[in-house]
Parts: structure tokens; C-alpha cells; sequence
């Protein structure tokens, strides 16, 4: 977006192509004018989009593929697609008895350290052995207290714990099949707030920040509107459709509704709000409405402005 500014108040139309216009001369008869169809828009035209809805599909707030962190066989599984889940609950397990062993194996190594070094610190008091000798010792404690937090890790690493109230939407990996670290196992979704992203033309994306009011309603939900916010505005728009994501977020439980991920709908602005001032500070309009024509200096840049008394255009110079 690149933003412009008129010298006059008044609404007016900004269009990206250029009317052509046939006109007799000599004394060849007139041409008959054929009218063009050129795109334009309202600059600053908020009406326009508070008439209008945007297509959307339901999607939770959070939305996470879960796995382990190590190898090993599934042996527990206890919840199903569609199960409610609290945060901190057990959703799946490996066989744990190898890393069992591994913890057992680090434990018995670190406590032959301590003991080692316990011996070698009583001998240094003599001068029996060397100072580097109990140095020695005790980076060997170290490394097998080390060794023991790796190995208590890998123990915990074979339990997936729910990381925040939500629903289990899908199950990749069945009981006594071997999984991989990271491979998905269970996608969990936090349906505690429901998103919906809603894509809009860059001719209104800059009123945006303005909305007021947004009302979302569902196919499986006729009849029922509800209330919701923006979360976010996207900063780059679709290289085909030319057209910015815009994220909502809202809270169908307090309103008294059900909303599952997935579920198609649809949002509008109930109104928008311009500030006084917008007009005075100047207007965003599509880049590609921009030009320079023939012959003008190089920081000269005029847009189209069409007249809708006489449906012909005429250029405007702007900053």
C-alpha cells in the first residue's frame, strides 16, 4: 500500500485504468463513443464494507501436532479423537523399561564417582596423591551427575502431557506400533476461544483497524450471530488474489454457542468508525492505481479520478 493524499474533500472514485475516449476530426464522420468498463473503488468508502461477508473456517486457538521426544514402542494411549482433556493429564506412553535401565546405569555410575572421589579427597589430606588427582575426581562426579540428568530426561521424554486444556482432533499412531522422536502422534486443539481467518481486498484492508461490532455467524448454527474481535491483520497480501488474511478470535461458549473447528461461516462489520482526521492526513488506495504518465517529472504520481455525474475520468495529481 502506498498512501496518497487529494486536495479536496469530497468523495471521490479512484480508478486504475484509463478511460479512451474515440472523437471525430476532419471531415470523417464521428465515431460512436463505446463506453469501457474500468475497476475503481471509494477512497475512503466505509459503507461499502459493512455490507458485505467474508468467507471463514473455525479453527482453535492453539493447534499442535504432539510426539515424543525418543524412540520406543506406544504401549499406552488412553484418549480418543473427540476426548476433553485437562492440561497436565498423561495422553500417551512408550515402553519405559529401557530408559529405565539407562537411569538405573547413570545413577550407579554417579554414585561410584562420588564414592571414588570421597576417597581420593581423604588421601590428598595425607598427600598421598596429588592435587590434579582430586580435580580429576570430581570432573568425573560432574560428568556422571550429567550423564544421570540425560537419562532422567529420555525417562520423561516417553510420557506426552497435555500442555493445556483442549480437545484430541485426530490420532496418528495405535497401541505397540514403534514411533519415531517427533513423529506426530496426537493433534491437539485449545478450543477454549475460536479463531476464524477471513481474507480482505486490499481496496479495504486500510478501514480494518476501524471496525466495530464484528458479527460472525455459521452454517451450522442458523440464525445465530456472534460476537467477536480482530486478533490480527495480515502485513502482506496474496501474490494471486491480492487480498490480506485477517484473523478474528472469539468466545462462542459465553455466547451461549458451540463452535467445532472446521465449521464454514461468515463475518461482517457492523459499522466502522473513520477518525475525523483521516481525510485531512490523506487515504491509502491500491498501489497498481498509481502512475506516472508521459513527460512528468520523476517524483510526479497522479491517480484516476472518475466522475460519476458524467462517468468519465480525469487525472489528479497526488503525494
Amino acid at each position: 500500500m502506498k498512501r496518497t493524499t487529494t486536495r479536496w474533500t469530497r468523495r471521490c472514485y479512484v480508478s486504475s485504468l484509463l478511460l479512451v475516449v474515440s472523437l471525430g476530426c476532419g471531415k470523417e464522420p464521428a465515431k460512436t463513443e463505446i463506453p469501457r468498463l474500468v475497476r475503481s473503488i471509494v477512497v475512503g468508502d466505509s459503507a461499502s464494507i459493512g455490507d458485505r461477508w467474508w468467507p471463514g473456517r473455525a479453527k482453535g486457538t492453539q493447534e499442535v501436532d504432539l510426539g515424543f521426544e525418543v524412540t520406543g514402542q506406544l504401549i499406552e494411549r488412553p484418549v480418543n479423537v473427540g476426548d476433553q482433556v485437562k492440561a497436565g493429564t498423561v495422553m500417551a506412553r512408550l515402553d519405559p523399561r529401557d530408559y529405565e535401565n539407562a537411569r538405573a546405569r547413570a545413577r550407579a555410575e554417579r554414585d561410584r564417582a562420588r564414592a571414588f572421589y570421597e576417597r581420593v579427597a581423604e588421601a590428598a589430606k595425607t598427600g598421598a596423591v596429588a592435587r590434579q588427582d582430586v580435580d580429576d575426581a570430581r570432573a568425573r562426579i560432574n560428568q556422571a551427575e550429567a550423564e544421570l540428568k540425560i537419562a532422567e530426561k529420555a525417562l520423561d521424554d516417553t510420557r506426552i502431557i497435555a500442555p493445556f486444556d483442549g480437545v484430541v482432533s485426530h490420532t496418528f499412531v495405535d497401541n505397540f506400533q514403534n514411533v519415531r522422536p517427533k513423529q506426530p502422534v496426537i493433534r491437539f486443539l485449545d478450543v477454549s476461544k475460536m479463531e476464524m481467518v477471513i481474507y480482505i481486498p486490499e481496496a479495504f484492508i486500510n478501514l480494518a483497524p476501524y471496525v466495530k461490532d464484528l458479527r460472525v455467524r455459521f452454517d451450522a448454527l442458523p440464525g445465530k450471530e456472534l460476537r467477536a474481535t480482530i486478533k490480527q491483520i495480515g502485513g502482506e497480501a496474496s501474490q494471486a488474489t491480492r487480498t490480506y488474511p485477517v484473523t478474528l478470535i472469539m468466545d462462542p461458549a459465553s455466547q451461549g454457542a458451540e463452535v467445532k473447528p472446521g465449521m464454514a461461516g461468515e463475518a461482517t462489520a457492523g459499522r466502522v468508525e473513520i477518525p475525523d482526521d483521516l481525510l485531512r492526513r490523506g487515504v491509502e488506495v491500491p498501489a497498481a492505481a498509481l502512475f506516472s504518465p508521459d513527460g512528468a517529472a520523476p517524483e510526479e504520481t497522479f491517480v484516476w479520478v472518475v466522475d460519476q455525474g458524467t462517468n468519465t475520468g480525469s487525472r489528479r495529481k497526488v503525494t
